[in-house]
């Protein structure tokens, strides 16, 4: 026999359309290489980048440190500020319009800048925004102060601190320590006074017409424009602004500002970045690049750039050479793709201070690389850096920073492509596929059309259905399609003789009835007429019984309706009719096989029960032999119950055994004394299927006879 491998319709669609997830499946591996290989790239070019810089940081380095920030170098001190060039003029007018170009230079102060040292009071109501910034010769600060209580020094006051009023503290190029106060009657312009060494000296000192200052009043506050020269300027430098809110008393409620002003030990540190370094870092910085130059305390002593720029790396020769489709694919990947902004600004902008993760591990000696998450989601920045050595003495790090806009392009540039392959997969595998529909369809529509050919308008069957070769379920179909036929031509057979059995059937009681009747009129002898009369009764008796049996199929579907369900023990009943048939039928053994301990119980009714075993008996007495076994058995098993009777004798045809339960089948062919109609195992469906149960027939496997078994379903047993 030759095996065949069957494959399904759905295993083979399965399989055409698993072709589709070979392109997503390789270019999203493709895609994740490569952002790993581009990150990896990224990060040694910025390291060879930061070395390379870090070399001439190191050959040079009187560049590495500003000839600004001088004297003692405190690690202790609470705030440091790195000052940038200004490229655009600043006029100091009091008014901030000038400072609108450095947006990313505005720094805020609130309660948490609290100074301990001048005040001890809380800082709730007032905020100062400020901005700074030089140029060869000065220093440039503008304060925006939010103070919800103006006062003013009074024009006739010997005293500076019972106004509001803005503090400075600064050493010079030598380390000597100055301290200087800013108030003004009124706004305009305002005079600088310098503050005696001592604390409680609070008089007017000397004049310093060198520092000049512009005092203007703003919705909700003031606006404090300064100019500082740089020849005044070393290595320390804080500012403070004194608020005072009681007009009576005069005394300061707070001092907010980047530190103490009172002594030399608590002023914070200034680096301004010397124009050479600035000028070096700004001919190595590439656009899309930020460079940090930072001494061993994590302060920026220069900085090159801002912002992040990035191009798209496409020009526009390039763009114009495309064609129409090309382009309007690449619209649509903009919108559909995340892009990198053209300019791109974060939060470490001004900051004077940068110790990121890298920058530490480099100020150990190790040169370090480090991404993180900036604002926009789309975008990481890294950042590489590298120690600056000087004979064995750690002078600094250089840091460099690039954001992933690049390798966001290249992700994209190779998602268009995936996405494009992707496009060209699915029109060859929707070719494909409609392809195999056609054939399907094709296929489908041949069977339907051998299926209508093959049976006429009047129910004959007129042809068979020619059987494929194909092992899938429309070749199952055929095969089924073709086996119903051959079982249908044998039903109709059955039906075509059904007329003659029926006449045959009342042929012989009608004869019967006639011939009794005929001869009772010329009956000389009341013997002979009861005789006779008897004869007839017995005709009528076999048509009655005919009637019967044809009309009791329709008042069992009738009962059913309203038949009782109870509960009630199957194997009690079963025992009992297989007692009764031993008794009743003595010609044959009715041998009973309970092959379960435990009593089965069913929930139905037991009389339709006892009439469907009693179908099944007479069923099995009318093809087994006088004096053979009817075997009756009952078990259980996973389904439920299962109720099995047996007998020798023929065997089924292999045609017959789907519709054997159907109505009007039989395939007695002897001649007996009772009429068959082919409605006991009709019957004997009907009741199965009301216990919601299925009844089957099958052939011995010795072939010598015949198992009609009935599964019903399980219950729960009743306690």
């Amino acid at each position: 026999m030759k095996l065949t491998l069957g494959l399904s319709i759905r295993r083979k669609l399965l399989i055409a359309s698993l072709s589709l997830l070979l392109v997503p499946w390789v270019g999203y591996r493709y895609i994740q290489d490569l952002e790993h290989q581009l990150r990896a790239e990224q990060e040694q070019q910025l390291l060879s980048r930061a070395a390379m810089i870090s070399t001439i940081m190191a050959m040079h380095p009187e560049r590495f440190q500003s000839t600004i920030l001088t004297g003692e170098n405190n690690r202790n001190t609470a705030h440091h500020l790195y000052i940038r060039p200004l490229q655009y003029p600043i006029t100091v007018d009091g008014y901030a319009n000038d400072w609108q170009h450095y947006p990313e230079r505005l720094h805020t102060l609130n309660a948490q800048q609290a100074i301990a040292g001048d005040t001890q009071a809380s800082a709730q109501d007032i905020e100062i925004q400020y901005q700074m910034g030089s140029t060869e010769e000065s220093l440039y600060l503008v304060l925006r102060v939010q103070d919800d209580k103006l006062i003013y020094r009074a024009p006739n006051a010997t005293r500076l601190d019972q106004s509001d009023h803005l503090r400075l503290g600064l050493t010079d190029q030598q380390g000597r320590f100055s301290r200087y106060w800013l108030s003004t009657i009124s706004p305009g312009w305002v005079d600088v006074h310098e503050i005696g060494q001592h604390p409680g000296k609070l008089a007017y000192a000397k004049t310093e017409t060198r520092i000049k200052g512009e005092w203007q009043e703003v919705a909700g506050g003031y606006t404090i424009e300064l100019e500082i020269p740089l020849e005044m300027l070393g290595g320390h430098f804080s500012f403070a602004f004194v608020d005072v809110d009681d007009p009576i008393n005069k005394a300061f409620e707070t001092a907010i500002g980047t530190g103490s002003t009172h002594r030399k030990a608590s002023l914070g540190t200034i680096v301004i970045a010397t124009p050479t370094l600035e000028k070096l870092l700004q001919g190595i910085q590439k656009p899309s690049e930020r460079i940090w130059v930072v001494n061993p305390e994590y302060r920026v002593v220069s900085l090159a750039g801002g912002g992040f720029k990035q191009t798209t790396g496409q020009s526009q020769q390039t763009i114009k050479q495309d064609t129409v489709l090309s382009q309007i694919m690449r619209i649509i990947f903009r919108i559909v793709l995340p892009q990198p902004p053209r300019y791109f600004e974060d939060e470490l902008m001004g900051v004077s201070r940068f110790d990121d993760p890298a920058v530490k591990q480099a100020h150990d000696g190790q040169p370090a690389v480090h991404w993180r998450q900036s604002s926009d989601k789309n975008l990481n920045i890294l950042t590489a850096a590298q120690p600056v050595y000087k004979d064995n003495k750690l002078l600094g790090v250089v840091a460099i920073e690039e954001t992933s806009g690049s390798i966001l392009i290249m992700q994209n540039k190779a998602l268009e492509i995936l996405i494009s392959l992707s496009l060209l997969s699915f029109l060859v595998t929707t070719l494909i596929l409609l392809s195999f529909a056609t054939r399907l369809s094709y296929r489908i529509r041949h069977l339907r059309n051998e299926a209508d050919q093959a049976i006429g308008n009047d129910g004959r069957v007129l042809s068979e259905i020619t059987p494929t070769c194909i092992h899938d379920e429309i070749g199952d179909l055929n095969h089924s399609f073709s086996a119903m036929l051959e079982r249908l031509t044998q039903y109709n057979l059955y039906l075509e003789t059904m007329a003659s059995k029926l006449a045959h059937e009342l042929r012989t009681p009608i004869s019967v009835v006639r011939s009794s009747l005929d001869n009772l009129d010329s009956s000389q002898t009341e013997e002979e007429a009861s005789l006779y009369r008897q004869r007839a009764k017995e005709g009528i008796d076999r048509l009655s019984g005919i009637l019967t049996r044809m009309s009791e199929a329709t008042r069992l579907e009738q009962t059913l309706q309203q038949e009782d369900i109870e509960v009630f023990n199957l194997s009690s009943l079963v025992r009992a009719c297989s007692q009764s048939y031993a008794q009743t039928h003595t010609l044959y053994n009715f041998p009973l096989c309970l092959a379960c301990e435990e009593d089965i119980w069913l929930k139905g009714s037991p009389d339709l029960i006892a009439q469907l075993l009693d179908k099944l008996v007479d069923n099995a007495r009318d093809f087994a032999p006088e004096g053979s076994d009817i075997n009756i058995m009952l078990d259980q098993n996973k389904d439920g119950s299962l109720l099995s009777i047996c007998n020798k004798g023929p065997t089924l045809p292999e045609t017959m055994q789907g519709n054997l339960f159907d109505s009007m089948v039989s395939l007695r062919q002897e001649k007996t004394t009772q009429p068959h109609l082919g409605l006991g195992l009709y019957i004997v469906r009907l009741i199965t299927e009301f216990h919601h149960g299925q009844a089957s027939a099958h052939n011995l496997d010795d072939a010598s006879g015949v198992r009609f078994e009935i599964q019903f379903p399980r219950i729960t047993t009743p306690s």
